[in-house]
């Protein structure tokens, strides 16, 4: 698949400093007001970090901690396709183009009645998308409703990430 690797006209919706005011409001925010965290892992976790919890769920994250997470995070991450070839880098001014997702329901190519998606469903648009040159990406087309409801999620990347023959048949053991 060719990638579509555009070094395009910057468009800016804010500026250098607005982008530091609603920073410097979120960490302001994160570290007087605080945040809801439901997952006891999680409070665990950020209270070695140097938040201070309050309650089991309330905990207030001091800005050194999120600006250290921030600096944590590479400035580049590149995504392989299926054959494991590392076409995506995703970095700043490159744009990728790619399918939209998780739509409960379909239009049936044969019978052009709307009804739930079906693994089939993903596994074919992913066989479609495969072929289409100007698609960088695939986001499963629809949510599996022929899974068992606690791993469509599961079923849905299978139907993603192996070729239409292969899924088919690991669907159908």
């Amino acid at each position: 698949m060719r990638v579509n690797v555009a070094e395009t006209t910057h468009f800016r919706v804010l500026s250098d400093d607005q982008i530091e005011e609603i920073l410097g409001a979120a960490l302001e925010i994160l570290e007087r007001v605080g945040v809801q965290v439901n997952d006891e892992e999680t409070v665990t976790l950020l209270k070695e970090g140097g938040a201070r919890a309050e309650g089991e769920t309330l905990v207030r994250i001091p800005s050194a901690l999120v600006q250290r997470a921030l600096k944590s995070a590479p400035h580049r991450i590149v995504l392989a396709n299926r054959d494991g070839q590392r076409n995506l880098v995703l970095t700043r001014n490159r744009i990728y183009f790619g399918t939209g997702s998780d739509c409960p329901n379909v239009i049936d190519v044969y019978s052009n009645k709307r009804r739930p998606c079906l693994f089939d469903d993903v596994a074919r648009a992913a066989q479609v998308v495969d072929t289409l040159e100007h698609i960088d990406f695939f986001i499963s087309l629809g949510l599996v409703s022929d899974a068992p409801q606690m791993t469509y999620d599961r079923h849905q990347f299978l139907a993603m990430a192996m070729k239409y023959e292969e899924a088919i048949d690991c669907y159908l053991c």
